[in-house]
């Protein structure tokens, strides 16, 4: 995506916040552009409740890419077996 249609679609994003879609399509195209910070960015301060599967997946994918592991443990909340998997390779044994 070229730097053009990434600044609309963050504008579109800031007059509309609660469009999930939208928000994972330029988090798609920020990890597709190595840009793990900046699809981080757009994920702090979020609330979201009523995501699905797949987004939250995707979301915790952005914190882990971001090297934000806490983070990524937010977005899972291990109901499903993909969220757990990811919520078990996050987490660290001590000695």
């Amino acid at each position: 995506m070229d730097d053009a249609n990434l600044a609309q679609l963050r504008e579109a994003l800031m007059a509309s916040p609660d469009n999930v879609a939208l928000l994972c399509v330029l988090l798609r195209a920020y990890l597709e552009r190595n840009e793990p910070a900046a699809a981080f960015a757009l994920l702090r301060d979020r609330t979201d409740t009523d995501l699905s599967t797949q987004e939250r997946l995707l979301m915790a994918d952005v914190c882990l890419v971001a090297e934000e592991p806490e983070q990524a443990l937010e977005f899972l909340s291990g109901d499903d077996g993909a969220e757990a998997l990811i919520r078990g390779g996050t987490c660290t044994v001590g000695p």
